[in-house]
């Protein structure tokens, strides 16, 4: 009789699998909430998260971008670690990135309905 495994005894493949899949649609969350956001200022809105907004304010929507690309490179190396769970609790690591997707979903949504009801 063959037994499952625990979750933290997955195989590097599945942890690896996981972290890719929740890191691809990260990816395409924040290229849309560039995109969103970029629609939202060229229609006179205004950015609504302080901090990228004091980015935008002293450094323009190119730092903003920049900015955004750092945040997703560091989210790459912190998955890394999910290949060796010997290091790392990759249960820890997938719940930070689910987390973090969806708060970007979340982000996605809001600009979403801000177009919807002011730009178009």
């Amino acid at each position: 009789m063959r037994t499952h495994a625990a979750p933290s005894q997955a195989s590097p493949v599945r942890r690896w699998t996981l972290a890719a899949t929740l890191l691809v649609v990260n990816g395409f969350l924040q290229i849309a909430d560039v995109a969103t956001t970029v629609a939202i200022l060229s229609a006179g809105g205004a950015e609504g998260n302080p901090v990228s907004q004091a980015v935008m304010h002293h450094g323009g929507i190119g730092l903003w971008i920049v900015i955004k690309i750092l945040i997703a490179m560091a989210l790459m190396m912190m998955v890394l670690p999910v290949i060796n769970a010997e290091r790392r609790n990759p249960r820890t690591i997938h719940a930070c990135l689910t987390l973090f997707t969806g708060l970007m979903a979340v982000v996605l949504l809001n600009n979403g309905l801000i177009i919807y009801e002011h730009v178009l």
